[in-house]
């Protein structure tokens, strides 16, 4: 097997996961390249085979399977899967609102900055009649 697994594992490299419940696994890979080489990714395997990525996301699927308790759907994996991302993937669909980009798009702000400009090229002359007022500093 491979090392680092933390116990006896599978010919899979992964290792029994009771922590999680039971008849799950735990499968620990390192990165082999690039900047974040070395560091380790974990992976959490249902029953049924379905991969997780977090605890987090173990908890979102066993909500989603409680859900299903008494129903025809009652300890379907699949079920449960397809409940849990679509939950996932609606609310960060509500994060992504494009009218909130329009609505800045819409403003107006490069039309002060094109009067602010103008009037600085009114300034130089008076800037330049400046130093002639004063010539007993530019001669000493």
């Amino acid at each position: 097997g491979r090392r680092g697994q933390g116990g006896p594992a599978d010919d899979d490299g992964r290792s029994p996961a009771p922590d999680v419940g039971p008849n799950w696994s735990l499968l620990t890979v390192s990165r082999k390249g690039g900047k974040t080489a070395g560091h380790k990714d974990s992976y959490w395997f249902s029953p049924g085979g379905k991969r997780f990525r977090s605890k987090a996301e173990i908890g979102r699927f066993k909500d989603a399977l409680e859900t299903l308790e008494g129903g025809d759907d009652e300890g379907d994996e699949d079920a449960a899967w397809k409940i849990m991302k679509n939950k996932s993937s609606s609310s960060s669909s509500k994060k992504k609102t494009p009218s909130v980009k329009k609505k800045k798009k819409a403003t107006s702000t490069p039309t002060p900055k094109k009067a602010a400009r103008k009037s600085t090229s009114s300034d130089p002359p008076l800037v330049a009649s400046t130093p002639g007022s004063r010539p007993t500093t530019a001669s000493s």
